[in-house]
């Protein structure tokens, strides 16, 4: 299994109710809510990922892209998504702190590659959430697919599939690589 030369892809569903997913060796080993009592603790994850960079330096982290759409602005949601934009961006500059190579992951990219497409217009968001953690569970059955990690075990699987088989993917979606300093 060559993966692009990756030892370790993480995945990051960014929101509070969100999760980290970890793979290593053909497998999960690990995942993680996004936040304990509706905080998240940025310094745990840095310090997991520092955890993570002492077993690999081949690690490649994938978070999930995040946009508003015209419709976000009803019920209050762009507030919501704004605290969404600064997790993402502070969990964003930890990445870069820590020199690991990053991914933005489009939401439709991971949708259609593992065929989690809508089924219906009218579908409601717990109704999604059951066929995302459906489809999970059905991906890694050893693992328990719950509300926090879905997203995340989807992206990491779907991580894991470009990597393995659609390098062209990577040409419009380029993995960022840290800048060496020089002093």
């Amino acid at each position: 299994m060559n993966m692009f030369d990756y030892e370790i892809l993480v995945s990051i569903d960014p929101g509070a109710n969100g999760g980290i997913v970890v793979y290593k060796d053909g497998k999960i080993i690990n995942t993680i809510k996004m936040s304990k009592k509706g905080k998240i603790d940025y310094e745990g994850i840095r310090e997991y990922f520092e955890h993570l960079k002492t077993l690999s330096d081949k690690i490649l982290i994938g978070m999930e892209k995040v946009s508003s759409r015209p419709q976000d602005a009803k019920d209050g949601k762009f507030i919501r998504l704004e605290k969404l934009f600064e997790n993402r961006a502070t969990l964003r500059q930890i990445i870069r702190d820590l020199k690991i190579d990053f991914i933005s992951i489009p939401v439709p990219s991971w949708i259609s590659t593992l065929n989690v497409r809508k089924i219906r217009s009218n579908e409601t968001q717990a109704e999604r959430k059951t066929r995302y953690k459906l489809k999970a569970q059905q991906i890694f059955p050893y693992i328990q697919s719950v509300n926090y990690n879905a997203d995340a075990l989807l992206m990491v699987e779907f991580l894991r599939i470009k990597l393995e088989s659609d390098r062209n993917w990577f040409q419009s979606f380029p993995i960022e690589k840290p800048k060496k300093r020089i002093l």
